[in-house]
């Protein structure tokens, strides 16, 4: 084959991998608009790692242990998938931004001037794969003994129109 062939040939590749990449992220938005999530995905996460628990950061917490997964951040709703095994039982709790609403029998945990209704996914796990919808997801302890934990993360993070400041 002459150069202008394998050229053309390359260039129509990558055109119709463009538009297949258009199409599902299209399809993906569409679908999404029906779920309540916005258009635009502001983060995704994809990492793996192992860390080690560190003093939980919620206000009268400060003697737990926690270990976030995926932090959280105003304005941030994140929608993914956790696998972890850890060096102890742990709770694997996700947050929800209910800051300014009324959390009147809600657990709240409050968070760099935050309010998080917390929603228990799993209790006492050592180990296992969770599928999670929130403002960030963490383990948390209420031991003082620190713990590690070995994870992986596959979110996207979308706008929370609801708490974003106009």
């Amino acid at each position: 084959m002459n150069k202008k062939v394998i050229y053309l040939s390359l260039l129509a590749a990558v055109l119709l991998s463009s538009i297949a990449a258009s199409t599902v992220a299209i399809a993906e938005a569409e679908k999404n608009k029906h779920h309540g999530k916005p258009d635009s995905i502001v983060r995704k996460i994809v990492e793996s790692y192992g860390e080690t628990s560190a003093a939980h950061d919620a206000e009268g917490h400060a003697s737990h242990q926690a270990m976030y997964f995926v932090h959280p951040v105003a304005g941030k709703v994140y929608d993914g998938k956790v696998t972890f095994s850890a060096s102890k039982p742990v709770d694997i709790l996700v947050y929800h931004d209910v800051t300014g609403a009324d959390t009147t029998g809600l657990t709240v945990h409050r968070v760099d001037g935050r309010s998080y209704a917390v929603t228990v996914l799993m209790k006492d796990a050592t180990s296992g794969t969770i599928d999670f919808v929130g403002a960030g997801i963490l383990a948390h302890s209420p031991a003082a003994e620190a713990f590690t934990i070995g994870a992986s993360v596959n979110a996207m993070g979308w706008n929370d129109q609801a708490h974003l400041t106009q």
